[in-house]
C-alpha cells in the first residue's frame, strides 16, 4: 500500500473516530457521505526529505439541496473540521450517477516523511 493511500485511511480513522458514520475512500459511493478523497497536490518540502501532501474531504448530500440536506451538511462539516483540521471549506456540487449532489470540500495538508525508493 503506497504512503498516500494509508495517509487516506487515516483521515477517515479520525473521522469515523469522531462520530461521523458515512465516511468512504470511494468516490462511487452514495451519498450522504463523507469522502476522503484522492491526494489533490504533493509538494515536496525540507530538501526533499518531506512531502506536504493536500487531501481534499467532501462532504456530500442527495439532491435536491434543501434545508434537511444544509442542516446535514453543515453538522457533518462542523464534525469533519474539528476531527482533522483543515481550513477553507467551501460549498460546492459533487457529481455523482450523473447528479450534482450539494457539497462541502475542505483540504487537510499532511506532512510526510519521503519514502526511500
Amino acid at each position: 500500500m503506497s504512503n498516500f493511500q494509508h495517509l487516506r485511511e487515516e483521515i477517515a480513522e479520525r473521522l469515523t473516530a469522531a462520530g461521523l458514520t458515512e465516511v468512504t475512500l470511494d468516490p462511487r459511493g452514495q451519498a450522504p457521505m463523507v469522502l476522503v478523497d484522492a491526494p489533490s497536490s504533493v509538494t515536496r518540502t525540507n530538501a526533499g526529505a518531506t512531502w506536504d501532501v493536500t487531501v481534499p474531504v467532501r462532504v456530500i448530500h442527495p439532491p435536491p439541496g434543501n434545508t434537511e440536506a444544509l442542516t446535514w451538511l453543515l453538522d457533518q462539516l462542523a464534525s469533519a473540521l474539528l476531527a482533522v483540521g483543515g481550513d477553507d471549506a467551501r460549498t460546492t456540487t459533487y457529481d455523482l450517477s450523473d447528479k450534482a449532489h450539494p457539497a462541502y470540500t475542505f483540504d487537510v495538508v499532511e506532512t510526510m516523511v519521503t519514502p526511500c525508493p
